[in-house]
């Protein structure tokens, strides 16, 4: 996909629908992990620390280190704790993220979550969502997905084709995607 590039705008006008809890735009990728000789392919989201725990509540999953780090470092990331056992890394570890780009850049783990979700535990990390806009070189209001709360989630359908009427994006609801 070639994602969102007025990511900005368009969360402003999602926040204007009233069954609207919350917003927030991703950054995700798939890249390799590497620390020594271990190298293993996961996925890696850029997120704003905020918007994105008031929607998932992912800092209640830190089991070591904090997930607003990340607010201040934007060297950083939080990392699925059973990733972070696969490549051998604990808390403070530099581990090297290799994008499909060929971009390398060594990041700090700032915490370790444990969702008790596989795919996030043992393979998915992170990062605040400046840092992965420079991954992908693009724009601060680049974004590849935009997740939205709703007061009721039985109105996902509905609200996704009134929204898809007015984004030029595809929309899906949690029961299509």
């Amino acid at each position: 996909t070639e994602g969102v590039k007025n990511a900005d705008a368009i969360i402003s006008d999602i926040e204007l629908f009233p069954t609207v809890e919350a917003v927030t735009p991703q950054v995700n990728m798939n890249v390799f992990y590497q620390n020594g000789a271990t190298s293993i392919n996961g996925q890696l989201s850029g997120v704003d620390p905020v918007r994105e725990d008031q929607l998932f509540s992912l800092s209640q999953y830190i089991v070591e280190g904090s997930w607003e780090t990340m607010n201040q470092r934007t060297d950083g990331l939080v990392m699925g704790i059973g990733l972070a056992e696969k490549l051998s890394l604990k808390l403070g570890d530099q581990v090297l993220v290799k994008t499909g780009d060929g971009v390398k850049k060594n990041f700090t783990i700032l915490g370790l979550l444990e969702t008790s979700m596989g795919g996030v535990d043992k393979g998915k990390a992170f990062l605040n969502i400046s840092s992965a806009r420079q991954l992908v070189s693009e724009n601060r209001s680049y974004a590849t997905d935009i997740q939205i709360n709703l007061a009721d989630y039985n109105e996902a359908e509905e609200v996704a084709n009134r929204l898809s009427l007015v984004l030029p994006y595809e929309v899906e609801s949690w029961q299509a995607s």
